[in-house]
Protein backbone atom coordinates (compact mmCIF):
# COMPACT_ATOMS: atom_id res chain seq x y z
CA UNK A 1 0.00 0.00 0.00
CA UNK A 2 1.08 3.56 -0.77
CA UNK A 3 -0.19 6.57 1.17
CA UNK A 4 -0.44 9.69 -1.00
CA UNK A 5 -1.44 13.26 -0.22
CA UNK A 6 -3.03 14.93 -3.24
CA UNK A 7 -3.55 18.49 -4.44
CA UNK A 8 -7.30 17.93 -4.40
CA UNK A 9 -7.21 17.76 -0.56
CA UNK A 10 -7.43 13.95 -0.44
CA UNK A 11 -5.38 11.30 1.33
CA UNK A 12 -5.33 8.20 -0.86
CA UNK A 13 -4.31 4.63 -0.17
CA UNK A 14 -3.16 2.98 -3.40
CA UNK A 15 -2.48 -0.66 -4.17
CA UNK A 16 1.13 -0.58 -5.39
CA UNK A 17 0.69 -3.72 -7.51
CA UNK A 18 -2.01 -2.32 -9.80
CA UNK A 19 -2.35 1.43 -9.07
CA UNK A 20 -5.94 1.09 -7.84
CA UNK A 21 -7.18 3.54 -5.19
CA UNK A 22 -8.43 1.37 -2.32
CA UNK A 23 -9.09 4.07 0.29
CA UNK A 24 -9.66 7.81 0.41
CA UNK A 25 -10.40 10.48 3.02
CA UNK A 26 -10.48 14.28 2.96
CA UNK A 27 -7.48 16.22 4.19
CA UNK A 28 -6.47 19.88 4.19
CA UNK A 29 -5.24 22.24 1.47
CA UNK A 30 -1.60 22.67 0.55
CA UNK A 31 -0.59 19.04 1.01
CA UNK A 32 3.16 18.53 1.08
CA UNK A 33 4.08 15.30 2.84
CA UNK A 34 2.78 11.85 3.66
CA UNK A 35 4.18 9.42 6.21
CA UNK A 36 3.32 6.03 7.68
CA UNK A 37 4.12 4.47 11.05
CA UNK A 38 4.14 0.68 10.53
CA UNK A 39 3.89 -0.16 14.23
CA UNK A 40 0.81 1.97 14.96
CA UNK A 41 -0.68 1.57 11.46
CA UNK A 42 -1.22 5.32 11.33
CA UNK A 43 -0.86 7.39 8.16
CA UNK A 44 -0.19 11.14 8.23
CA UNK A 45 -0.65 13.85 5.60
CA UNK A 46 0.46 17.42 6.34
CA UNK A 47 -1.38 20.37 4.82
CA UNK A 48 0.34 23.71 5.38
CA UNK A 49 -2.35 25.70 3.61
CA UNK A 50 -4.95 24.55 6.11
CA UNK A 51 -2.51 24.27 9.00
CA UNK A 52 -3.26 20.68 9.92
CA UNK A 53 -2.17 17.06 9.75
CA UNK A 54 -4.73 14.42 8.85
CA UNK A 55 -4.17 11.19 10.78
CA UNK A 56 -5.80 7.97 9.60
CA UNK A 57 -5.75 4.34 10.70
CA UNK A 58 -4.76 1.93 7.92
CA UNK A 59 -6.65 -1.37 8.03
CA UNK A 60 -6.40 -3.66 4.97
CA UNK A 61 -8.27 -1.71 2.27
CA UNK A 62 -9.69 0.95 4.57
CA UNK A 63 -8.60 4.37 5.82
CA UNK A 64 -10.38 5.59 8.96
CA UNK A 65 -10.01 9.17 10.14
CA UNK A 66 -8.46 9.28 13.62
CA UNK A 67 -7.85 13.01 13.99
CA UNK A 68 -7.39 16.27 12.17
CA UNK A 69 -4.50 17.72 14.17
CA UNK A 70 -4.25 21.54 14.14
CA UNK A 71 -0.64 22.62 13.55
CA UNK A 72 0.34 25.98 12.02
CA UNK A 73 -0.37 27.47 8.61
CA UNK A 74 2.70 26.91 6.47
CA UNK A 75 3.90 23.83 8.38
CA UNK A 76 4.08 21.16 5.72
CA UNK A 77 7.42 19.36 5.47
CA UNK A 78 6.98 16.39 7.80
CA UNK A 79 8.50 13.14 8.98
CA UNK A 80 7.56 10.47 11.51
CA UNK A 81 9.91 8.87 14.05
CA UNK A 82 8.82 5.23 14.09
CA UNK A 83 10.58 4.60 17.42
CA UNK A 84 8.91 7.38 19.43
CA UNK A 85 5.81 7.70 17.19
CA UNK A 86 6.24 11.48 17.13
CA UNK A 87 5.70 13.56 14.02
CA UNK A 88 7.90 16.52 13.17
CA UNK A 89 6.98 19.47 10.96
CA UNK A 90 9.03 22.49 10.00
CA UNK A 91 7.73 26.02 9.69
CA UNK A 92 9.00 29.57 9.35
CA UNK A 93 8.61 32.76 7.38
CA UNK A 94 10.21 32.75 3.93
CA UNK A 95 11.97 36.07 4.41
CA UNK A 96 13.11 35.50 8.01
CA UNK A 97 15.50 32.59 8.60
CA UNK A 98 15.44 33.28 12.35
CA UNK A 99 11.74 32.31 12.44
CA UNK A 100 12.50 28.67 11.51
CA UNK A 101 11.14 26.13 14.00
CA UNK A 102 10.39 22.45 14.32
CA UNK A 103 6.97 21.45 15.63
CA UNK A 104 6.78 18.13 17.49
CA UNK A 105 3.57 16.18 18.09
CA UNK A 106 3.04 12.95 19.96
CA UNK A 107 0.04 10.62 19.90
CA UNK A 108 -1.49 10.12 23.32
CA UNK A 109 -3.76 7.14 24.02
CA UNK A 110 -6.99 7.95 25.83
Amino acid sequence: RLIVGCGNSKMLMIDSTNGKVVGSIDCGQGVDAAAFDPETHLAFVSAGGSGNVTIAKVEADKLTLVQTLPTERGARTMTVDTKTHRIYLSNGKRDDASSFKVLVYEMVEK
